[in-house]
């Protein structure tokens, strides 16, 4: 009788495992003058948080960015911010441009950017291996104003963690030992 509860408990936590392998991955970041290579002094503040779904050759990451109280209006220098591909406290290439509806973002101190970076956007794609790097928390999001206008605000991209695994698998657990000392 015990085998055939451990053994069950594995096979929730196994499904759990799979179920959470196979669903959308969330980011977040944390938008400040710091971060900037190299870092600046501002009063503004920001943060984002994205969904990464889809599969290889058809990844689609949706994103929102919040931000308040720049120094000066968002510029259009090269669309007033985008995403970049490198680690943390590297600076990198732009790989998107934000894509709100007429840039409508430029010239706010204050605001909220929304928007998706597709698999099949026609000038910046989102690839597999720019899918993976931001996987591996090598994407950073950057915002230029008049004042900063190599970038006032960045921030890291990073995926949340599934406490839903944990707590699964910390359930599943019990219930093996609970049921172990009922019987």
């Amino acid at each position: 009788m015990k085998t055939k509860i451990i053994v069950q408990s594995l096979f929730i936590c196994v499904a759990a495992y799979a179920h959470v392998a196979n669903a959308d991955i969330i980011f977040t970041a944390t938008l400040s003058g710091d971060q900037e290579v190299p870092s600046v002094t501002t009063p503004a503040s920001g943060s984002a948080i994205g969904e990464l779904s889809g599969t290889a050759g058809s990844y689609v990451f949706t994103y929102e960015i919040n931000y308040t109280n720049l120094s000066s209006p968002i510029i259009d220098a090269a669309g007033g911010g985008h995403f970049h591909n490198a680690t943390a406290g590297n600076n990198g290439p732009v790989v998107h441009l934000f894509d709100t509806a007429a840039f409508a973002f430029l010239g706010s101190t204050d605001g909220t950017i929304s928007g998706d970076w597709r698999f099949d956007d026609a000038s910046n794609p989102l690839t597999d291996t720019l899918a993976n790097e931001l996987i591996a928390g090598n994407m950073y999001i950057n915002l230029h104003t008049e004042i900063f206008n190599g970038g006032e605000l960045r921030g890291q991209l990073f995926a949340v963690t599934e406490p839903t695994l944990l707590l699964l698998l910390g359930s599943g657990l019990l219930f093996a030992s609970r049921r172990k000392t009922k019987t």
